[in-house]
């Protein structure tokens, strides 16, 4: 488990039955080395504005420049050299989407 306050992983293993329904969240969760693992791949689109408004809307603004000088420029060279997004199911944009009254189907 990561701790954001800390930087750090705790090494904590946690063992998930062989049939269970996992979802992975998370920043670089859809990096290549993982990828092929999932069955499903869902990327929410956000700009940088939106995502450094969130950020410190959750974490405060003490964390302002670590959204700015670290989290967002390696976000953005993610999404930009790595292009995550390329790999998915599905790409929703969540800055002007209402989640309350989207419904994603599949058949």
């Amino acid at each position: 488990m990561y701790n954001s306050d800390e930087g750090t992983l705790s090494g904590e293993t946690i063992n998930v039955p062989h049939n269970a329904i996992v979802i992975v969240e998370g920043v670089w969760s859809l990096q290549e080395a993982f990828v092929n693992y999932y069955d499903f791949r869902i990327w929410l689109e956000a700009s940088s504005e939106t995502q450094l408004e969130r950020g410190l809307l959750r974490d405060g603004e003490d964390k302002r420049q670590t959204w700015e000088k670290e989290w967002i420029p390696i976000d953005e060279y993610y999404r930009n050299t790595l292009e995550p997004q390329l790999r998915t199911d599905i790409i929703v944009d969540s800055v002007n989407s209402k989640f309350e009254n989207d419904k994603i189907v599949l058949i």
